[in-house]
């Protein structure tokens, strides 16, 4: 009887060893699983930030050549500041792809990283915080959205004037 039970305490304790082990794997498993769709979801965000890089100058490039010799009120009437559909589109993916906490509006930091990561710029964080103030009309410290597509017409603005300071 002793030895009957000793057995029986044996084989259940290798199913249970073989049980915790199988657990252990499957766990792993998972855990691989998880960093692989990690990996992919960390590509997928780097294509498309790289996607959106290249779209932000192309923009850049139209707005330069759009905007750079227009007075600053040309188009206040166009709520969509003198781009068209498909560029408004680009422009709501970029500022989607920006407004990391979804809410509606980019804060000052979001704008920062955004200016200085997509546009590659190299304003310092100061000049591009006073990029942002001059873009923030309602003074509320976000960008909405129609505050937002007035950057590039702002920029290219700019850019003309440091290449014509005269305005001639």
């Amino acid at each position: 009887d002793t030895k009957e039970a000793n057995l029986v305490k044996e084989r259940e304790a290798r199913q249970e060893a073989a049980r915790k082990k199988q657990e252990e794997k499957e766990a792993a498993e998972k855990q691989k699983a998880a960093e692989r769709e990690k990996a992919r979801e960390a590509e997928k965000l780097k294509a498309l930030e790289s996607q959106v890089r290249k779209e932000a100058q192309t923009l850049m490039k139209k707005a330069l050549v759009r905007f750079g010799k227009q007075d600053v009120d040309d188009d206040d009437d166009d709520p969509n500041c003198g781009f068209t559909d498909e560029e408004i589109e680009t422009l709501r993916r970029q500022f989607n792809l920006i407004d990391k906490d979804g809410g509606g509006s980019l804060d000052k930091a979001e704008f920062v990283a955004f200016y200085k990561d997509i546009m590659q710029s190299e304003l310092s964080k100061k000049e591009i915080e006073n990029l942002f103030d001059e873009l923030d009309e309602d003074g509320g410290g976000s960008l909405d959205f129609d505050e937002f597509i007035k950057l590039y017409k702002t920029v290219a603005q700019i850019e003309a004037a440091k290449k014509d300071p005269l305005g001639a």
